[in-house]
């Protein structure tokens, strides 16, 4: 699959006149600012994480419930009563 995208890219950075360089840091600006703005929600507060539009891929929502069910797993692994010692 990354060999494809790397011939696409190349593809448009020929077709545009532009480096390779220029046109995979547009492509992965993306989704840069996507991840940048999940990591300000706070685990706590699910209404503060942001949801994100691609143009080409859709919505991602960030639904409180998903939110809560994922912070609640992470809490539920790691518990301070949690016996990590190799002998179980």
């Amino acid at each position: 699959m990354q060999k494809r995208v790397n011939n696409i890219i190349k593809e448009i950075a020929a077709e545009y006149n532009l480096s390779v360089e220029v046109v995979k840091a547009i492509t992965d600006s993306q989704f840069e600012c996507a991840r940048e703005n999940t990591k300000k929600g706070e685990a706590d507060l699910p209404a503060t994480f942001l949801n994100v539009r691609f143009k080409h891929l859709g919505l991602l929502v960030a639904k409180p419930s998903k939110i809560k069910k994922i912070t609640d797993g992470r809490n539920s692994r790691i518990s301070p009563d949690t016996d990590i010692s190799p002998t179980g």
